[in-house]
Order: C-alpha cells, then sequence, then structure tokens
C-alpha cells in the first residue's frame, strides 16, 4: 500500500505561515490563520484512514494548523491594539486646549 500526501498539508502551513506574516495587516491574517485552521484535523485525518498518509504530510498539516492557531489571535490582537491607540489619539486632540498665556 503506498502512502499519500494529507489533503491541504501544503496549504495548511502556507497559510498558517502566512497568517504570522501578515498578522500586522488587519483582516489579511485573521481570514489566512482561519482558512488554514480550516478542513479536517490530523487527528481525524488519521483515525479515519490509519497509515494512508506520510508522517511527514501529517506533521505539515499540524505545524499549518498551529501557525494558523497563533496568527488569528495575533490579528486580533493587533486590530484591539489599534482601536485603543485610535481612541486615545482622538479623545486627546480633541480636548486640547491652548495654554491660557496665548490668549
Amino acid at each position: 500500500m503506498t502512502q499519500e500526501k494529507a489533503p491541504g498539508a501544503i496549504k495548511a502551513l502556507v497559510l498558517g505561515a502566512l497568517s504570522i506574516v501578515f498578522c500586522y495587516v488587519p483582516i489579511v491574517g485573521l481570514v489566512l490563520g482561519l482558512i488554514a485552521r480550516g478542513g479536517a484535523s490530523t487527528a481525524d485525518l488519521e483515525e479515519q484512514n490509519p497509515g494512508k498518509y506520510t508522517a511527514g504530510s501529517l506533521k505539515l498539516h499540524k505545524i499549518g494548523r498551529i501557525l494558523g492557531l497563533v496568527g488569528w489571535p495575533l490579528n486580533i490582537l493587533w486590530i484591539i491594539f489599534w482601536i485603543i491607540y485610535w481612541i486615545v489619539v482622538v479623545y486627546y486632540a480633541t480636548s486640547y486646549s491652548p495654554p491660557s498665556y496665548y490668549y
């Protein structure tokens, strides 16, 4: 019986890595991370078809899903940071009043 590569292993790995690379670009890292996490889990693949897939491709699949799991929360934290940043900037920009000695 010949073993084959796990379906979506390379896709999960590439998208998971890109989700970390683009975690500072709002929404892009989030979408890439969620797509990398999608699909069947590595354990499900091995459980449904034991011995069908190569060990290397199962590891690639697992690493890609882990990278996706790390990438999308980083993107969410980055988005939250920028929302808070702009709230603070707008607050201080609108509440500024020059000192009285300029009058």
